[in-house]
């Protein structure tokens, strides 16, 4: 355990489908990701969570991982607000809802890295 202050400031998620990601986190997440150029490419800068998040294209980044090169979990207060507008953001719905109404989902980004959705 640490015995000093932690916190997580900032997140870098390399993408291979930017502008598809950028869509999908700024419909779903409220991201408001905003292009920078920066190492001679475009980079997209906003905010998950209150943490800063970052898109890096993989060309910069270099990851090898064709998918689930992150999994993302998420609480939230309304879960079928999210779900309602995962496919016009661009991903889909992986894994079936759990209990009835659901409590969880499993979802896949523009990228096929999957994300958890908990409802709080």
């Amino acid at each position: 355990m640490f015995e000093s202050f932690l916190q997580l400031t900032q997140m870098t998620l390399a993408t291979t489908r930017t502008v598809e990601m950028v869509k999908f986190y700024d419909s779903l997440f409220e991201t408001e990701l905003e292009p920078a150029e920066v190492y001679g490419t475009r980079l997209y800068n906003g905010s998950l969570a209150g943490i800063h998040l970052t898109f890096c294209p993989n060309e910069i980044a270099g990851v090898q991982a064709e998918q689930s090169r992150h999994q993302l979990v998420f609480r939230v207060s309304d879960l079928m607000a999210i779900l309602s507008r995962v496919e016009v953001a661009g991903g889909s719905i992986e894994a079936p809802l759990t209990d009835d109404p659901p409590t969880q989902a499993i979802l896949r980004d523009p990228d096929g890295s999957t994300i958890q959705v908990i409802q709080s």
